[in-house]
């Protein structure tokens, strides 16, 4: 059967909450064994890194979490940006503090925590852990959210358009005041270089709109395995199914290597800069799966 996965985008409801992470990692700056990074991380201070994601993997996080250890280790000061609403990133940075508090971390974004389509996920939470971690070792590293708020977009007429927009906006401010690196994940339509058009809609990606520094986008590649997605799946007889959790996916790994990897391609300007390749991907499910969000 042929069919086509779509992006779904909802609004959540809020409740109550609950999560489980490790406790006691000990805290180093022995980065995962990626190849290639140093060709990144040359780029640090004079372009804003992006990495694509399917979102909802282990393996896109700890990817993005390598790159910023890197950094962090050839003592650049590091921004983190994540694909939440950007009011979020404030209070998500203050909550960063260690002993770290889980309830108080999602009490300090909760728009991002209850929006269950893996950007959410525990592998995130193991994240801000690890970065909380860093700071209270001394290194210099902040984070801050970088998507639109819904009324910068919802009522527009092409809704990714005003959406990555807005993305880039935010990103740009980031970006004006600052001289370390810059470090986002993303998902994979918005860190395209060029425009496009996907099942009839236009769009013109954020990583296309910034204005502070040249863009260095990285493609994420991976083998066959299963990601904690929000989709549709469209049907060849035009019926749609919704789906909400892991989603076995096929992988898009071509001719790539077979060792975890970031590459920067010597090609004419396109989607991309290049890629990461992270090998077979497993689905993290939400930090967080009884809490749903409602806006005011």
């Amino acid at each position: 059967m042929h069919e086509r996965l779509l992006l779904f985008c909802t609004i959540l409801l809020f409740s109550a909450c609950g999560s489980k992470i490790s406790e006691n990692q000990v805290t180093t700056l022995d980065c995962a064994d990626y190849a290639g990074s140093e060709t990144v991380i040359e780029r640090a201070q004079s372009h804003l890194i992006i990495l694509g994601e399917m979102h909802g993997t282990d393996e896109s996080v700890r990817a993005f979490e390598h790159l910023i250890c890197s950094a962090l280790k050839q003592n650049i000061p590091v921004r983190v940006g994540l694909e939440a609403n950007w009011s979020q990133g404030g209070p998500l940075n203050a909550a960063l503090t260690s002993p770290i508090d889980m309830q108080t971390v999602h009490d300090a974004a909760p728009a991002m925590w209850g929006v269950h389509d893996g950007r959410s996920s525990i592998a995130v939470l193991e994240l801000l852990k690890q970065i909380s971690d860093w700071r209270l070792d001394g290194h210099p590293i902040a984070v801050f959210a970088f998507d639109a708020e819904p009324e910068e977009w919802v009522a527009s007429e092409n809704q990714a358009i005003s959406r990555d927009k807005a993305m880039a906006k935010q990103v740009d401010k980031q970006l004006s005041d600052f001289d370390g690196a810059v470090i986002l994940l993303t998902g994979e339509f918005h860190a395209r270089k060029a425009a496009f058009k996907f099942a009839d809609q236009s769009f013109i990606p954020m990583a296309s709109l910034i204005k502070q520094r040249p863009v260095l986008s990285l493609e994420m590649r991976y083998g066959a395995g299963d990601a904690w997605v929000n989709v549709s799946v469209e049907s060849a007889d035009g019926t749609i199914k919704n789906s909400v959790g892991p989603f076995e996916m096929f992988g898009n790994v071509g001719d790539d290597d077979a060792r975890n990897v970031f590459k920067i391609t010597d090609t004419e300007p396109g989607e991309f800069d290049g890629y990461y390749f992270t090998g077979p991907i497993s689905s993290s499910p939400p930090a967080f799966p009884n809490s749903f969000y409602k806006p005011e």
